[in-house]
């Protein structure tokens, strides 16, 4: 996950630096200091950021395909 926030970041030209403020603010931890469930949550956050659409899906229960 911290590989894929690495990812995000080089490829949309964030800043470093203000996406460690940020996980400070939303964690009060640095962007290393992150567990799986910040991270992920920070993830959807600079996918938003990004303008890229988020997974919003991923935590919801996928309901079965009905039969007929």
């Amino acid at each position: 996950q911290k590989g894929f926030i690495q990812r995000i970041v080089n490829e949309n030209n964030l800043d470093k630096g203000e996406i460690d403020d940020l996980a400070n603010q939303l964690f009060g931890v640095g962007v290393k200091q992150l567990n799986k469930m910040q991270a992920s949550q920070l993830i959807e956050d600079l996918l938003v950021k990004a303008g890229k659409p988020a997974r919003q899906n991923r935590w919801r229960q996928q309901s079965a395909p009905q039969q007929a």
